[in-house]
């Protein structure tokens, strides 16, 4: 069952929660797996894999989301163009 259920796969999920950045437009998490998209400003949807909760969390609460991402998610995680 684990293996059915972390094969299903939003495509894409971002947009979810709208980014206060003026690099990223919006972000979300799978709520079946640990996907985590990315939609940038300037364009371009990344997935990146194996994202935990709390990084989300610390997305979503911060007042440097573009900050955040650049130290915590970007070069941190796997990731790939999806858009």
């Amino acid at each position: 069952m684990e293996h059915i259920v972390k094969s299903l796969t939003a495509y894409p999920m971002q947009g979810q929660v709208a980014a206060s950045s003026s690099a990223l437009s919006g972000f979300g998490p799978s709520d079946i797996n640990s996907l985590f998209d990315v939609e940038f400003v300037s364009g371009g949807v990344y997935r990146y894999y194996s994202v935990i909760q709390s990084i989300f969390n610390g997305l979503q609460g911060t007042s440097s989301q573009g900050g955040y991402f650049n130290v915590n998610i970007r070069d941190v995680y796997e990731y790939e163009l999806i858009e």
